[in-house]
């Protein structure tokens, strides 16, 4: 299975200023595709190996529902989140 590693993906200049915020035990992990977070029931649209890109907005009036979402979403084996704040979240939840 081709893909890249969630590290290398952090080297392209498109992500340059981007951070890990949590789970850096995951870098190493392998990614062969990418989604991004339309719906706030995004759980059912996910597949293993996957980066999901979001900027929040589907989730704005209930930034909570990340937190809740983590878990589900490692449990399906998504490869990394990538969350671009400020524009639909001001701030994330703590908890995340």
């Amino acid at each position: 299975m081709a893909g890249v590693t969630v590290a290398e993906i952090l080297t392209l200049s498109a992500l340059q200023g981007a951070y890990v915020t949590a789970g850096r035990d995951g870098l190493s992990r392998l990614v062969t595709g990418v989604n991004v977070m339309e719906v706030p029931d995004i759980e059912a649209f996910v597949k293993p190996g996957e980066i999901l890109l979001t900027t929040g907005f589907p989730v704005h009036d209930q930034p909570e529902r990340l937190v809740a979402l983590v878990p589900e979403l490692a449990r399906q084996g998504l490869a990394a989140l990538a969350i671009k704040p400020l524009r639909y979240l001001p701030t994330l939840p703590e908890q995340l």
